[in-house]
């Protein structure tokens, strides 16, 4: 019997794509050989980065024409570059059953594997993230024909996959409504690595982040901002430890983060006046993007004096760490007062 095989792709940074990595890990759990394909940059979680049947594919990141060219001719660029080095990646590689691709980037992604499957009669599954053309429209504006031309080539496609799912019911049905794409809702559920971890442990973590973020620091060496560590070895919960709200971000046009600035800017105000039902806030926001300067400005401009923000970038098995003693959860944010 051939083996299975399975080839998942990011247009994108591989290490920054947890949902992606899930899905080839469980996948390679199932026995199928997954060939990964995508960017390089952030590194993979250890279990993927390891795994004997997990093989990465890395393309060459395209030069950055726009310092030389105007933008609508940079990006046609762009796309020619990622089409010639996705179809050569996935020609090259072995004949998978399936390609899962994740969608947005919908431009060159969704035409080119919905191609190469065909040629190579495989499978093309889509995990639809988000929409693509909305993600452009807050760049360049809803009415821009790169934006209307992204579109149509994600109803199309998605017309043309052999099988779709998304995150949400919401966005399942609002597929079906609009391009009349039947998309089953395969929600994100925490990896293995995802455990709940002990306070000792949590410890030592706050002690690896408070060399690099001294947000995390104490004045003693051996205790951090939120535990302590006492002579007979035990490590407790500070008594006047702040509130820790954990969020993780793309730093991209779609994920409004003055949203959580203005709340920030009510709990300080807050704070000022009821300092009995508010404690001190510590918000760590994760991740990287485009978006991560623009808004790390505006967070050293606010003269919060109850707040404090810290912006750090996480190892892959850091942060189920960071939040693994988190009471309340949901995709946008996790909040504990620990």
């Amino acid at each position: 019997m051939a083996n299975k095989r399975a080839c998942v792709i990011v247009l994108g940074d591989v290490g920054r794509s947890p949902r992606m990595q899930y899905h080839a890990l469980s996948l390679a759990k199932e026995e199928y050989d997954v060939d990964v394909v995508g960017y390089s940059g952030s590194s993979p979680y250890s279990d993927v980065l390891f795994s004997s049947r997990i093989s990465f594919h890395f393309m060459k990141q395209p030069p950055v024409f726009s310092y030389i060219l105007p933008k609508f001719i940079s990006y046609f660029l762009k796309v020619i570059w990622q089409t010639c080095f996705l179809a050569w990646i996935l020609l090259w590689i072995p004949k998978p059953n399936f390609y899962l691709v994740q969608n947005p980037p919908s431009i060159p992604t969704l035409p080119i594997c919905w191609l190469i499957a065909r040629l190579r009669r495989s499978q093309l599954t889509i995990d639809w993230h988000n929409y693509g053309y909305t993600i452009m429209g807050l760049a360049i504006g809803p009415n821009h024909i790169l934006t209307r031309i992204s579109y149509h080539i994600e109803a199309l496609f998605g017309k043309f996959a052999n099988l779709n799912f998304c995150v949400t019911k919401a966005m399942s049905h609002d597929l079906q409504q609009n391009w009349g794409v039947r998309a089953i809702t395969l929600y994100d559920r925490p990896a293995e690595i995802f455990q709940s971890v002990s306070l000792p442990e949590k410890h030592e973590l706050f002690l690896k982040l408070g060399k690099d973020y001294h947000e995390f620091s104490s004045s003693r060496p051996d205790d951090t901002l939120l535990t302590e560590r006492f002579a007979d070895g035990q490590v407790r919960l500070r008594e006047d430890r702040p509130g820790l709200l954990i969020s993780s971000t793309s730093w991209t046009e779609d994920e409004d983060f003055s949203i959580l600035l203005d709340a920030l800017d009510e709990y300080e105000l807050n704070r000022s006046v009821n300092s009995s039902d508010y404690p001190p806030l510590m918000c760590v926001i994760t991740g990287k993007g485009p978006l991560k300067i623009y808004y790390s400005n505006i967070i050293q401009a606010k003269q919060w004096q109850h707040v404090e923000i810290c912006t750090p970038w996480l190892e892959p098995e850091d942060y189920p760490k960071l939040i693994g003693k988190t009471e309340m959860k949901n995709t946008y944010l996790y909040i504990t007062i620990i």
